[in-house]
């Protein structure tokens, strides 16, 4: 760009999705958009092409070719010395190339709108089907047809970006491997993905992860690659009221905070990455949401590790509706006094119909009894 402050290129909309185009052949069909005359033809030779794009003339003869039979641009010859301009004459034989704004094949694409003769000043520019009108260095688009205006999200992209990022920070954060992986293909490939599979990627780490201990792989595959391959797919999901990718619930909901409480006793992390709702893998049953009833943890008790029944009670209901989260034996921790064991809300795990049990003894619970811990 030497010497040249180019603002715009002139091409046609229907080429940017023509499947039929290599991404070269695009960027081919902008260059020549960029140095085109008055009467839409490009003079320049395909070496200052190769040397503005950074390739070989070569990968620039073949766009040209592709952009050709696609039909989005025509040649002519223009002769070189004494040769005259015959199209046949390749030895000694320049082209010229006019990008095609205008095909009888293609639909109407645009909704005109009545102007006033004196609408156009002179000097505009107008595009391809009367897309967009150019007056004094002003863009002013034509309403699209069969797309209302109030259907364009006003939303700032900044704001949508700036969730990207977020989401990206909160998936890098749970990946095992993050620290080790290339960031520009993590990247890459979570910007490919669409908001549902984004939220969806971040959702199933844990499920993904604790599928790969359950069949002893001790490899984590990099961040990009689950992304890529989608893995979290391949997981069996089990339908929750009809819906296979779950059911969600707020955090200030019975069911979130039942969630909540299983979690903290498990020591289960647990997040809602911005959404303030929790995603449930299977549906609550009365043992689980009596869960929302705990009471504060300051109130919790010290279930000592000697006790067996009861921590082989609370290893067994909690791994039940945990299922399908990451499974961990309860951590035991030691009281002030020494004693090895975990904190929880009552001596017993709520029974299957909801029932609470607030007294220590083993009979209060018998469905539990003789249960070992592993």
């Amino acid at each position: 760009m030497s010497g040249f402050n180019y603002r715009f290129s002139i091409i046609p909309a229907g080429a940017i999705i023509d499947q039929r185009l290599t991404p070269r052949a695009l960027q081919v069909l902008c260059l020549l958009g960029r140095h085109t005359d008055n009467n839409g033809w490009c003079t320049r030779s395909q070496v200052k092409m190769a040397k503005e794009l950074g390739c070989a003339r070569t990968t620039i003869y073949d766009a040209l070719e592709l952009l050709r039979e696609a039909q989005w641009v025509e040649r002519r010859p223009n002769g070189r010395g004494s040769k005259a301009a015959e199209e046949c004459d390749y030895p000694f034989a320049s082209y010229s190339y006019r990008v095609l704004l205008d095909r009888d094949d293609l639909p109407a694409r645009v909704r005109p709108e009545p102007e006033p003769d004196d609408a156009i000043s002179e000097g505009a520019v107008q595009a391809a089907g009367g897309a967009a009108q150019t007056a004094g260095g002003a863009a002013q688009a034509a309403g699209l047809e069969g797309i209302p205006s109030q259907g364009i999200s006003t939303e700032p992209e900044r704001e949508r970006a700036r969730a990207r990022r977020a989401g990206l920070a909160a998936f890098e954060a749970r990946w095992p491997t993050s620290a080790g992986d290339d960031r520009g293909k993590t990247a890459y490939e979570w910007e490919a993905l669409s908001d549902e599979e984004r939220e969806s990627a971040i959702a199933n780490i844990g499920a993904f992860l604790d599928h790969l201990k359950r069949f002893k792989r001790t490899t984590v595959p990099a961040g990009w690659k689950y992304l890529s391959e989608k893995r979290w797919l391949l997981l069996e999901q089990k339908p929750v009221g009809g819906d296979s990718s779950g059911l969600r619930v707020a955090i200030d909901s019975d069911e979130g905070r039942a969630l909540a409480t299983m979690c903290r006793i498990a020591h289960v992390p647990l997040t809602d990455f911005g959404t303030r709702q929790y995603l449930l893998r299977k549906p609550m049953t009365p043992q689980a949401l009596a869960f929302a009833k705990a009471p504060p943890e300051s109130d919790w008790i010290f279930i000592a590790i000697e006790d067996r029944n009861q921590c082989g009670a609370w290893n067994g209901v909690l791994a039940d509706l945990l299922e399908g989260r990451p499974r961990s034996q309860l951590v035991w921790d030691r009281n002030p006094g020494g004693r090895r064991g975990f904190m929880a809300p009552w001596p017993w795990p709520p029974r299957k119909d909801g029932t609470i049990i607030t007294e220590a003894s083993p009979s209060m619970n018998p469905e539990h009894d003789d249960i070992s811990i592993t």
